[in-house]
């Protein structure tokens, strides 16, 4: 029997009122949710931090929550040969100042209602909304 291998994920759900923080890949042109993979021996907790620091370089996390759904990508087979299996959190961001400031890695940031997110993001996006309408997990 083949060992099928997995990349662990995880995402930052962060929303205002009705509203998601989506940021747009700047090279591969789609709109996601902040986060990446779990690098070493990091913890979930740890992986948040870095990412949220490297792509939102003006936000601080007040606070992490549940997860709020978790889900493999479907059709993405990464460097390794393995998929990818993703862990979306609801997270708390305060931001320095009145702007969102992005990496070089994002072209964009915008609040997003969660009908706009559905109908531009990418599937990770949608599946977030999906379990944010139902309430999380």
């Amino acid at each position: 029997m083949a060992i099928t291998l997995f990349n662990v994920g995880v995402k930052a759900a962060v929303v205002r009122g009705e509203k998601l923080l989506i940021v747009k890949h700047a090279t591969k042109n789609f709109w996601d949710v902040p986060g990446g993979r779990i690098d070493d021996n990091e913890s979930i907790t740890q992986t948040l931090t870095r990412e949220i620091a490297e792509e939102l370089p003006n936000a601080t996390i007040v606070g992490i929550g549940n997860v709020i759904c978790d889900f493999r990508v479907p059709d993405v087979t990464l460097d390794n040969g393995g998929g990818l299996l993703l862990l979306v959190h609801a997270v708390e961001l305060s931001f320095d100042g009145d702007d969102i400031a992005i990496s070089s890695e994002h072209s964009e940031a915008k609040w997003a209602t969660f009908d706009e997110a559905d109908e531009i993001g990418s599937h990770i996006v949608k599946e977030t909304i999906k379990a944010l309408r139902a309430g999380g997990k």
